[in-house]
């Protein structure tokens, strides 16, 4: 299904259910296309399972943020709500950040306090949470609406706007600007869709830099990027002028589906000319009406498969001759969920999957367990949370094997790491419900 933010709905209404805190997102398909000394540039990440907060309502969607469908930019964060609380920021590919009103402001004025996790509603209509009672995380992050903006301060210095939700514009929710010490990213201009269109970078020491984003509209009516241009210093002082160049699929093409991100082409402009370098390619499957990716290439990659004497042209070569120079080949179940894997060099690997508690609100039950059986008999099992952390890992040499090696991890009621037991200290588990249970030796480490 389709998201409502991108058919023009009335609240941005998606965010991604496996980032965590290893920072990655699902698959752990990625790419750093436009890199700054500033930090700020164009990073992808695909993401398989991205959920609707509205309507529907806790259930997995399509969604195209404007890079092709199921593509987060970390430099595209973003605000959303349920039409009202909770109110989730998206930080790719960070945990999203989850908040709710105290009490003692009505909902739209100011005070918001973090809230731990998913997509179920907030307390209704609020809560009492006195400062002096909050958690680590909560003192951490403060957040806050006024004058039409919401506004994200961490800890550690760093502050991030967003727009507020005014449904007259189409802008609502997006990233508006980021400091932290002498660095600052300014959102200078948005599309009529609510793309960003350009940002202003600066810090002290680095000098002052620009990215500018150039958009199309497809045969089905969605702005998606096709250009983004950097200008400004590099990291050893030089100035520079960068770009990416995308292309996505169409309606009836092969390897993709309309709206699916096709290639991202690196450029350099020297000698007064653009000059392609590094080009990144994708080929996909559809399971059900689920955008997946089915054959990712990077770079490498993709000029090896160019390079074959047998291709004439690398975007319609077959499937099996993609399949040779792919870093990864991915089949899927009828869930749209990896049920195998082959990536380039290493043994093939088949997954198979139990599902958990499903309340997205307790860091210590297990929301899926996943056995990955590789073609040279290795098997590993891992039960993570809802937050994709991982609760334990085991790993044997076999599936009849009688020795294993364990890893543990217990969070607080904030997903925080608060023990992590080695295999030197497990001698085994238990399961019982959504509960993993560690056993273990009298002496370890």
């Amino acid at each position: 299904m389709e998201s409502l933010f991108t058919q023009g709905g009335e609240c941005q209404c998606v965010y991604p259910d496996e980032c965590g805190d290893a920072g990655g997102c699902g698959l752990g398909i990625s790419a750093v296309d436009l890199a700054t000394p500033f930090g700020f540039g164009h990073a992808r990440f695909f993401n398989e399972r991205l959920i609707s907060t509205c309507d529907p309502e806790c259930e997995p969607v399509n969604f195209d943020f404007g890079n092709g469908y199921n593509w987060l930019a970390s430099d595209w964060p973003y605000v959303l709500d349920k039409c009202g609380p909770p109110v989730i920021v998206v930080l790719p590919p960070r945990r999203m950040l989850r908040f709710c009103i105290n009490e003692t402001t009505p909902y739209g004025e100011y005070d918001y306090v973090y809230k731990a996790g998913g997509c179920g509603d907030c307390p209704d209509p609020g809560f009492a949470d006195p400062k002096e009672e909050r958690s680590a995380d909560q003192l951490r992050y403060e957040f806050f609406y006024a004058e039409d903006q919401f506004t994200l301060k961490d800890a550690d210095g760093s502050i991030w706007r967003f727009l507020g939700f005014r449904p007259d514009r189409a802008e609502r929710g997006r990233f508006k600007s980021f400091e932290s010490g002498s660095l600052k990213a300014e959102v200078t201009a948005y599309t009529s869709e609510g793309h960003i269109g350009h940002v202003h970078l600066s810090e002290e020491k680095i000098g002052e830099g620009d990215l500018s984003y150039s958009y199309a509209l497809g045969s089905d009516g969605v702005e998606r990027l096709t250009r983004v241009e950097y200008t400004g210093p590099t990291v050893d002082g030089k100035e520079a002028h960068l770009a990416v160049e995308y292309t996505y699929y169409g309606s009836g093409d092969p390897h993709g589906s309309l709206g699916d991100l096709k290639t991202a082409t690196q450029e350099q402009f020297l000698g007064g000319a653009w000059v392609a370098t590094d080009t990144w390619y994708y080929r996909y499957t559809n399971v059900d009406g689920a955008h997946r990716v089915r054959f990712p290439f990077d770079p490498e990659a993709f000029e090896r498969l160019k390079s074959d004497p047998a291709v004439s042209d690398p975007l319609t070569a077959s499937d099996a001759k993609a399949s040779e120079y792919a870093n990864r080949w991915l089949e899927y179940d009828a869930s749209a969920r990896v049920n195998w894997e082959s990536i380039l060099g290493s043994p093939e690997t088949t997954f198979s999957y139990e599902d958990g508690d499903q309340s997205d609100s307790d860091f210590n039950a297990f929301k899926l367990k996943t056995v990955a059986t590789r073609s040279d008999g290795l098997v590993r099992t891992t039960y993570r949370n809802f937050h994709r952390q991982l609760l334990l890992e085991e790993t044997k040499e076999s599936a009849s094997a009688t020795e294993s090696f364990l890893d543990y991890r217990q969070y607080d009621g904030d997903g925080n790491l608060v023990l992590h037991a080695t295999p030197a200290a497990l001698a085994g588990y238990s399961v019982s419900g959504y509960t993993v249970a560690p056993q273990y030796r009298s002496e370890g480490g």
